[in-house]
């Protein structure tokens, strides 16, 4: 395993080495890329327990065009590799459900990418591991915030197995631009093994018992007046070994503009039928307003909440949530985070009903 992931770093760096080498030369069909996003965090009143700690994500990875390379148009090949590290706060400090923190995950490295795609007209297809959360299910101006059900609604990494941050699984997507405003998108995705039995995703096998996620959903384009843009999207999934499916819906709309500041609302719905799991449906809107201090619009700030019910003695939990983020180059931010949690109702861990909590986060993030 060791030896695997040695070879892997190996390969990364022979493609480093040949870019630079190459920088000169005629445009060169690698492109390499790494990130870091590093997050302080604290936890105070309520939850588990009152405390601190600091968690890490590191990424690094290279892409391959085919056409950059002489070969055809349209195609893409994407490797890469990511670590996670440090504290996990709704494990130890603040038993939410949702999970306060959108890169808890323990400490893992693990092969993240291995994917193929390819443009045919306005057809995509994407073949290899692939993250749902990215193609699937979500909002951009959702993005923003720091509590991982912004980024995908909690039925879908708890009910599902399917393959959320920083885990992916083997999936062929395919997505369809049947018009300037509508485009249709299905997809087949394995569900991979758990981090305990497959902590650096070089395991995999399709089965039966574990199943697959076949996943579809339209998407809705809107432009009114002078570019203000919006995305719809509805959609569902079905679980072929569970049996069971989820209804999602998603849209965001800008709603004002002027020069580099503009104001997005955006708003999620989930629901699965409460047979199948305790926690049946998820809510998730907000409002973002972008260019607060910046006239350059290198700043955002957005105010949300997301919300899980369950059908159980939690009942439902809440996360308020308000964050900024400064942009000070096209490599550097820096993004303060506070988040007000109620019920939290992830306190398994403890056996006991944790009292509401607040939740604070200071983010930077690093990008080459």
């Amino acid at each position: 395993m060791t030896k695997q992931i040695l070879t892997l770093a190996s390969t990364l760096l022979v493609i480093i080495s040949a870019v630079a080498q190459n920088d000169n030369e005629k445009e060169s069909p690698f492109t390499f890329n790494a990130s870091y996003i590093g997050d302080f965090v604290g936890n105070a009143g309520g939850g588990i327990k009152d405390g601190a700690g600091y968690l890490g994500y590191g990424g690094i990875g290279v892409n391959f065009c085919t056409e950059a390379a002489g070969w055809w148009k349209g195609g893409e090949f994407v490797l890469s590799g990511a670590s996670t590290h440090g504290a996990t706060p709704s494990i130890t400090l603040t038993g939410d459900y949702q999970a306060a923190d959108n890169i808890e995950a323990g400490d893992y490295f693990m092969l993240q990418s291995l994917y193929y795609s390819q443009t045919l007209g306005n057809v995509q297809i994407m073949g290899g591991l692939l993250d749902y959360p990215s193609l699937h299910a979500y909002t951009d101006a959702a993005l923003l915030y720091l509590n991982s059900s912004f980024g995908y609604n909690a039925l879908l990494g708890y009910s599902y197995g399917i393959a959320v941050f920083p885990m992916t699984a083997w999936a062929l997507n395919v997505e369809w631009g049947i018009t300037d405003w509508l485009t249709w998108q299905t997809g087949v995705f394995d569900v991979p093994y758990s981090f305990d039995d497959n902590p650096h995703n070089i395991r995999w096998a399709f089965t039966k018992e574990k199943g697959a996620v076949v996943s579809s959903e339209l998407v809705f384009g809107t432009s009114f007046g002078d570019g203000l843009e919006g995305s719809y999207r509805l959609g569902a999934i079905y679980q072929t070994a569970m049996e069971c499916y989820e209804l999602h819906a998603t849209l965001e709309q800008m709603f004002w503009k002027g020069g580099s500041r503009s104001l997005t609302a955006f708003a999620m719905a989930a629901y699965e039928p409460q047979k199948f799991n305790e926690n049946y449906a998820n809510f998730a809107a907000g409002i973002n307003l972008n260019g607060v201090f910046s006239k350059k619009g290198n700043d955002a700030m957005g105010m949300g909440f997301t919300t899980a019910l369950f059908d159980n003695e939690y009942e439902q939990e809440t996360a308020i949530e308000l964050t900024y983020k400064y942009t000070f180059s096209e490599r550097f931010y820096l993004q303060p985070d506070l988040q007000y949690i109620i019920n939290p109702a992830g306190m398994e861990y403890t056996g006991e009903k944790g009292k509401n909590t607040l939740f604070m986060a200071l983010r930077f993030g690093i990008e080459f």
